[in-house]
C-alpha cells in the first residue's frame, strides 16, 4: 500500500481492494471492485483472479503505482497471453488523478480462441452514496442530464458509447456534499460507461473500454478531476479549460476569421424544408397504398415564392436548409445524388432558388450525405464500403433511398470535393450544406486492407470534410453537437434532450434536462431550437413533455428555427429568439441555476451580462439584456 499527497487531495493505493481510494474535503471516494474484461465469447473475468504485481512510480511529473496482472485465467482455466496494465498516479501540476490502462501481448484481432481475445475492459466505479438533496450525477447525454441522488426514478443503461448521443462530449461527473469529480476520458474513441441508479437508490457509472480494429491495441488514459466544493457548473468549465489548453476550443468567433460567411449565422432562423422525395419499394418507410406519398416533389419555384413571401412578412434574414434537391430526392443515391431533381425544376430552378436567397439577403444552405452508400447510386461499388472485421459488410434499409451499406469515411473527403466542384460548374451558389449524421453517430471503423481505418481516423475524415466546406466559404453544418468536430463545424441542426422515446413528441425525461453542452461550448457553434412555431404547447423533438420548446431555444441562448409559411405570430416570437441570439452567440454561457425548488424556474448567465430567466411552470420567460 501507498498514500501519495497531492493539490486536491490523498491518494491511497493497494494492491487488495480496494485498489484506490481518493480522500478530499473530509470525504473518501473508493473504487467499488475490480477491474474486469469481457471476452469474445461472451465470459466476463475479474482481474481479482489475476497474479498482481505492485510497483511504486515517481518522475517528474507526478507519482503513482504500476499495478500488472499476468496469468489472468480464462473461464475453463487456460491462462491468457496478455498481461493488463495499470498506471495510477496523481499529476504534480493539476493534481488529477490519471488511470491508464494498457494491454501487452494481446491475442491477435483476426484469432478464433475468443475465449482469450478481450471484448471490452470495464474498470471500477466509485462508490458514490450521496444522500437526497446532497449531490447528483451528471451526463453528457446529447445536451445534459442531472440525475439528483437517490432519484426516485429507475435509470439503468449499459455499454452507452460516447461520441454520439449517449455522450456529446466524454465526461461525466458527481457531486457530494463536500466534494465531486468530473471524469474526462482522454482517450474518448472505443469507450463507453455504464450507468445503474436504482429508484431511490445509489448512482453507479463505470468507464469501458473497447477494442479497435480487434484489439485493445492502444494505452486508454482516465482523468479524474477532484475537487472541494464542486458543481456541474465547476465541471462545465474544468472541461471548457481542458478543450481549451489542448487547443480544441474553438469559437464561433474564431471561425468567423477564417470563413466570414459563418457571421451570417448570428440571429438569423433556420427554415427547414425541402423538395422532393421517392420512396423504395425496400424502405421502411414505404407505403403500398399510398403512391402520392412515395413519389413527390413541389417546384423549387414554390421555395422561392415563399421564401419571398416571408420577406415581405419583415423575416429580414433566413438561413435556409434545403432537403431533397437531387435526382430522386431526399436520402436517395448518395453519395451522388446528380443531377438536381428535374421535375422540380433541374439544375435551373436550383440555380433560380439560390439566386433568390441571396437577392433576399438569405443563406442557401442544402441537406448532403457521404456515409449513408447506396446500393442503385450510379458509380456504387461495394469494394469502397466498410467492411466488418468478419467479411460482411453493414447493411440498412430503413430510409427512403432503401437498400444501402456505409461509404468508407477515409473516401468521403474525396467525394465532398468532387461533388462542390460540379455545384460550381452548374453555377449554383451553395452557401450552406449539412453533412448528414457525422456529428451524431458513433465514428466507424474498416478492416478493408487497401482503406482500413479506426474510429479516431473516421473522425479526422469527416473533420476533413467540413474543412473542405470552410476552404469554400461554404458554412459547414451537421446533425448534431458531438464535441469531435468542434474545431471545423458551425452549425447543428438540433442538440435537445435525450428523451426516454427520443423522437417522439409526447415524451417524458428520467432526470433533469440541464444545458451541460452549452455550458462548455455555447460560443462555439449555433443549435437551433424549435418551440416558436406554437403558443406554449409542450414536448417536441428532443424537448420534454413537460415543458415549452421556446424556452428552452431562450434559456440556451439559441437559434429559432421558422417555418416557410409562418404566420405574424410565429414571426414575432422568432424574432425575440433571434434577438437574443444575435447578442450572446458569440458568448460563453458564464453559469446556469435552478432557481426555485421545484427546479422549473431557471437562469443562465452570458459572459457580456446578458441573463435569462425562466419558468417552465407558468411559460413566462425575461431577458435582461447587458
Amino acid at each position: 500500500m501507498m498514500q501519495v499527497s497531492g493539490k486536491n487531495g490523498s491518494l491511497t493505493l493497494s494492491k487488495k481492494a480496494p485498489l484506490l481510494s481518493m480522500s478530499i474535503a473530509g470525504e473518501v471516494w473508493t473504487w467499488k471492485d475490480w477491474p474486469t474484461l469481457l471476452m469474445e465469447n461472451g465470459d466476463e473475468i475479474s482481474l481479482a483472479k489475476a497474479e498482481c504485481q505492485f510497483a511504486e512510480h515517481a518522475t517528474g511529473i507526478g507519482r503513482g503505482a504500476y499495478l500488472t496482472f499476468r496469468k489472468v485465467p480464462a473461464k475453463d482455466g487456460t491462462l491468457c497471453p496478455f498481461e493488463v496494465h495499470l498506471h495510477l498516479w496523481l499529476e504534480n501540476t493539476s493534481g488529477d488523478l490519471l488511470v491508464e490502462t494498457t494491454v501487452l501481448h494481446e491475442e491477435p484481432a483476426e484469432s478464433s480462441r475468443n475465449a482469450l481475445k478481450i471484448k471490452q475492459i470495464s474498470l471500477p466505479p466509485f462508490d458514490f452514496g450521496a444522500k437526497a438533496g446532497e449531490g447528483y450525477t451528471i451526463l453528457s447525454r446529447m445536451q445534459g442530464l442531472l440525475l439528483p441522488a437517490e432519484y426516485e426514478e429507475e435509470f439503468k443503461r449499459k455499454d452507452q458509447p460516447l461520441l454520439e448521443r449517449c455522450a456529446y462530449m466524454p465526461i461525466f461527473g458527481q457531486k457530494r456534499a463536500e466534494s465531486g469529480y468530473l471524469l474526462i476520458y482522454e482517450t474518448p474513441f472505443d469507450a463507453a460507461y455504464h450507468i445503474d441508479h436504482s429508484s431511490g437508490g445509489d448512482t453507479i457509472v463505470t468507464p469501458v473500454f473497447s477494442t479497435s480494429l480487434g484489439q485493445i491495441r492502444y494505452t486508454r488514459v482516465l482523468r479524474y478531476c477532484f475537487r472541494k466544493g464542486l458543481c456541474y457548473n465547476g465541471m462545465a468549465k474544468l472541461y471548457r479549460q481542458y478543450l481549451k489548453a489542448r487547443g480544441d476550443l474553438v469559437t464561433l468567433e474564431q471561425k468567423i476569421a477564417k470563413n466570414p460567411n459563418i457571421a451570417k449565422l448570428i440571429g438569423t432562423p433556420i427554415v427547414h424544408t425541402g423538395i422532393a422525395q421517392k420512396v423504395h419499394e425496400m424502405s421502411h418507410y414505404y407505403k403500398p397504398d399510398d403512391p402520392d406519398f412515395n413519389d413527390r416533389f413541389v417546384p423549387f419555384s414554390l421555395r422561392a415564392e415563399q421564401l419571398t413571401a416571408l420577406k415581405e412578412k419583415g423575416v429580414d434574414r433566413v438561413y435556409l436548409h434545403l432537403d431533397g434537391w437531387g435526382k430522386h430526392g431526399y436520402d436517395n443515391l448518395h453519395p451522388s445524388p446528380f443531377p438536381p431533381h428535374e421535375r422540380a425544376g433541374g439544375a435551373d430552378g436550383m440555380r433560380e432558388l439560390a439566386k433568390t436567397c441571396q437577392s433576399l439577403g438569405y443563406v442557401f444552405g442544402i441537406h448532403d450525405q457521404y456515409r449513408d452508400y447506396y446500393y442503385d447510386a450510379p458509380d456504387f461499388d461495394m469494394d469502397n464500403a466498410i467492411l466488418n472485421g468478419d467479411g460482411s459488410h453493414p447493411y440498412c434499409d430503413t430510409w427512403f433511398g432503401g437498400p444501402h451499406t456505409y461509404l468508407c469515411p477515409s473516401l468521403s473527403p474525396y467525394y465532398v470535393r468532387r461533388n462542390y466542384e460540379e455545384f460550381e460548374r452548374l453555377e449554383i451558389p451553395v452557401e450552406g450544406a449539412y453533412l448528414d449524421v457525422f456529428s451524431v453517430i458513433y465514428p466507424d471503423e474498416c478492416f478493408h486492407p487497401m482503406h482500413k481505418i479506426d474510429r479516431e481516423g473516421s473522425a479526422a475524415a469527416w473533420n476533413h470534410c467540413f474543412d473542405i466546406l470552410n476552404e469554400k466559404g461554404i458554412i459547414p453544418s451537421s446533425e448534431e453537437a458531438v464535441v469531435l468536430y468542434l474545431k471545423s463545424l458551425a452549425l447543428c441542426h438540433h442538440a435537445p434532450y435525450y428523451l426516454n422515446r427520443l423522437g417522439y413528441p409526447d415524451s417524458g425525461l428520467t432526470g433533469v434536462a440541464l444545458p451541460l453542452w452549452n455550458l462548455v461550448c455555447h460560443d462555439c457553434l449555433v443549435i437551433p431550437w424549435e418551440g416558436a412555431y406554437s403558443d406554449k404547447a409542450k414536448g417536441g423533438w428532443g424537448c420534454p413533455d413537460t415543458d415549452w420548446g421556446f424556452l428552452h431555444c431562450l434559456l440556451n441562448g439559441g437559434a429559432p428555427y421558422l417555418s416557410i409559411t409562418a404566420k405574424e405570430e410565429e414571426i414575432e416570437r422568432v424574432k425575440i429568439a433571434a434577438k437574443l441570439h444575435e447578442n450572446v452567440a458569440l458568448h460563453e454561457m458564464a453559469s446556469h441555476e435552478f432557481l426555485n425548488e421545484s427546479g422549473r424556474k431557471q437562469q443562465t448567465v452570458f459572459a457580456n451580462g446578458t441573463v435569462v430567466t425562466v419558468d417552465f411552470d407558468e411559460n413566462t420567460w425575461d431577458i435582461q439584456y447587458a
